[in-house]
């Protein structure tokens, strides 16, 4: 038996229990837990060069699982925002929807300023990088970001008054 295999045994057998409790912390559903678990065994014994150490492979298993959680909520956030997008042309909105939202998402982008605006417009209908919009606004892409940022905090104010009424 190899000694990666003899390391893998023994965190298997004494820490198993452990490192799974960890990751159902923080996905709060048993599956998930043992899946993370086992993908980052698998991660972690994958590589060349494993220490014989088990508390140095335990850290390495822990940061890996918690890696992999992180990585799997942005997914799960990106695609939460992206679905809207996908859905089916074919769906018929009621005419008189549609002319509300638009004039509702009109008089709430009039509360914009014009560079707040012009990024809002140029990252989500034209879907352009903040790097890209920062070089057609002519600033860097922190003022990009800043612009995004509060155009969509005032957006957000705006679009809510507007629900309230």
């Amino acid at each position: 038996m190899n000694e990666w295999e003899q390391t893998l045994d023994a965190i298997v057998a004494t820490r198993s229990r452990a490192l799974l409790e960890y990751a159902f912390v923080l996905t709060r559903n048993q599956a998930e837990a043992a899946d993370l678990v086992q993908e980052a065994l698998l991660a972690a014994f994958c590589r060349l060069r494993v220490s014989n150490d088990l508390a140095d492979v335990e850290a390495y298993v822990k940061k890996s699982i918690l890696n992999r959680y992180l990585n799997q909520c942005r997914k799960a956030r990106r695609w939460r925002l992206l679905r809207p997008r996908l859905v089916a042309r074919d769906l018929q909105v009621p005419v008189e929807d549609g002319v509300a939202a638009a004039d509702s998402l009109a008089r709430a982008l009039g509360v914009l300023s014009p560079m707040q605006r012009a990024a809002f417009s140029l990252r989500f209908f034209d879907d352009l990088s903040v790097a890209q919009i920062a070089a057609t606004l002519g600033c860097s892409s922190g003022g990009a970001s800043r612009h995004l940022a509060d155009a969509r905090q005032r957006l957000a104010r705006e679009l809510s008054r507007q629900e309230e009424r």
